[in-house]
Order: C-alpha cells, then structure tokens, then sequence
C-alpha cells in the first residue's frame, strides 16, 4: 500500500513509542501498574485471559454471566451484553445462533 512520508514517520513513530512502553511495562507486575495507575486517578484494569473471565469477581458482581441452554449442547456459561442501560438485565437471554441460523435472512436483506 501507498504511504505518504508523513504516515510513514507517524506510523514509525508509533512502533517505537509502543515498544518503550511494552518494555517500561514489562518490568512490573499487573498489580503493581494497577496500583500505579489507580493512585494516579486513572481509569484501570486488568486485560484478562479468557479462562479467568468467567470467575471474575467484579464481572459476577455486574450480573454478566449467566447459563443458556445451547441446543445440543445443553446449559453453557456464557457472557452477556458489556453495554447497557442502566436498569436493564445485564445476563445473557438467548443461546448463541447455530451456523448457518440467520443465512436467509441476511442474504435476503442484501438481496442475495
């Protein structure tokens, strides 16, 4: 793809301040930048890996996970919605579509 040398140099530019950062970080503990960040009043948390989600303290807390029953699969925990209206039930409602569930009708909306 074409660049233009300015988009070059911000994109250089960019790897190179990414890399200090993935390095300066590197050197520390999750909970010690959490620490760090937190007393500087900044907005933070942990990234975390998708086995750990599930057991999430704070998730559970906010009502995020739930059991659908998954046809042919039976009760499956599942994530709900991470946006809402305040008030509204944060769990999730349905079980994932099965491949190939909605093919018609989104082809049918393009006129396929």
């Amino acid at each position: 793809p074409d660049v233009v040398p300015d988009e070059a140099a911000t994109l250089a530019a960019k790897r190179a301040l990414t890399s200090r950062i993935e390095r300066a970080i590197a050197g520390e503990p999750v909970e010690a930048w959490l620490a760090r960040l937190g007393a500087a009043a900044v907005p933070c948390g942990p990234v975390l890996a998708r086995e750990s989600v599930y057991a999430d303290p704070q998730i559970r807390a906010n009502g995020l996970v739930g059991e659908v029953e998954q046809p042919g699969l039976g009760s499956v925990t599942m994530l709900g919605p991470v946006f809402r209206v305040d008030g509204t039930d944060a769990s999730p409602s349905a079980p994932a579509p099965l491949l190939g569930a909605h093919t018609e009708v989104v082809l049918g909306e393009v006129g396929l």
